[in-house]
């Protein structure tokens, strides 16, 4: 078996995607030091949306599993946006924790920096974190959904998702390194206001009022946020498209929903393939994030577990 590992570290985004200070790498490299010892090897450095990747390995290999995550990341469609200073949340947490481990100075530093993450998540929380370890000047969170209740609310009843207030470990060091709370909720963003080179020096922001079941504008809350660093953790879509259609699987069209593989059939790991797609001979696969899109670390090692029966199935029927 092999693993097909665009980055220099196998772990994906449990190497470069979550902090260090909240999972330490040692336990990744650990379990994938383990992993080779049962005889997996990991190709690095190699990324499976090149062309001639995607057709050594549907050649080569009796099966291809797709499990690169959702890493096709949400941004915002405002004037401004492609500023320098702006940045993918996921590309600042691979940026530090790649100097982390390195022991070098990150690509992407807070230090010094007024910094505003976009998004309220756990991805968020941990940019939150990682700006203030950094030593930025402030950090503060904006979030365009109504501020949760402290309490869970009877119409929120068990096992639903609990949609409670959480102020997480990076929410929790900001908050002591602002004085307060540096949250601010119901807040839509309108621009990333540039400064003569080009760079973010503040964002144009307004609230927002959901009483009618979406977001409008509330009058005369227009207002700009300095900030020379710019974090957008407002989600995933799903598996980049790139690798998931290099592979011969079929995605929606854009725009026709989450954009995530189809099945060939309801709860299958296999994907439908375009006809005419060269195949594996016994089939491409789908698993975690990239099949079900973005969702906690449990439940993606659950689904490749799934998965993996599934493709076993199908070899010991060859």
């Amino acid at each position: 078996m092999t693993v097909v590992e665009r980055s220099d570290r196998p772990g994906g985004l449990l190497m470069y995607g979550i902090p260090n200070m909240k999972l330490p790498k040692d336990i990744v490299e650990r379990r994938c030091a383990l992993m080779e010892e049962r005889g997996i090897s990991f190709m690095l450095n190699t990324d499976a949306a090149n062309p001639a990747v995607a057709a050594e390995l549907t050649s080569a290999y009796d099966a291809v599993v797709i499990a690169c995550g959702a890493g096709a990341a949400r941004t915002l469609d405002v004037p401004g946006i492609d500023a320098t200073g702006v940045t993918m949340a996921v590309d600042y947490l691979t940026s530090s924790t790649r100097a982390v481990l390195d022991k070098a100075a990150p690509a992407i530093d807070a230090r010094g920096l007024d910094v505003v993450v976009i998004g309220g998540g756990d991805t968020g929380n941990d940019c939150v974190g990682t700006a203030v370890r950094q030593g930025a000047r402030s950090v503060r969170q904006l979030e365009v959904m109504p501020e949760p209740p402290e309490q869970r609310d009877p119409s929120n009843p068990w096992p639903q998702w609990p949609n409670v207030k959480k102020t997480d470990y990076g929410q929790q060091e900001a908050i002591e390194l602002m004085g307060g709370e540096m949250r601010s909720w119901s807040v839509d963003t309108r621009a990333v206001l540039v400064d003569d080179d080009g760079r973010v020096r503040a964002l144009k922001i307004v609230d927002v009022d959901w009483s009618e079941g979406s977001p409008a504008p509330v009058a005369a809350t227009e207002r700009e946020l300095p900030a020379q660093l710019v974090l957008i953790a407002c989600g995933f879509t799903g598996p980049q498209r790139s690798v998931v259609e290099a592979l011969g699987a079929t995605l929606p069209e854009p725009g026709a929903g989450r954009q995530l593989p189809v099945m060939a059939e309801a709860g299958s790991h296999r994907c439908a393939c375009a006809a005419g797609t060269v195949e594996p001979a016994h089939g491409v696969w789908a698993c975690g994030d990239a099949r079900s899109g973005a969702s906690l670390v449990v439940n993606a090692i659950a689904d490749g577990v799934a998965c993996a029966h599934e493709v076993a199935d199908a070899l010991s029927a060859r």
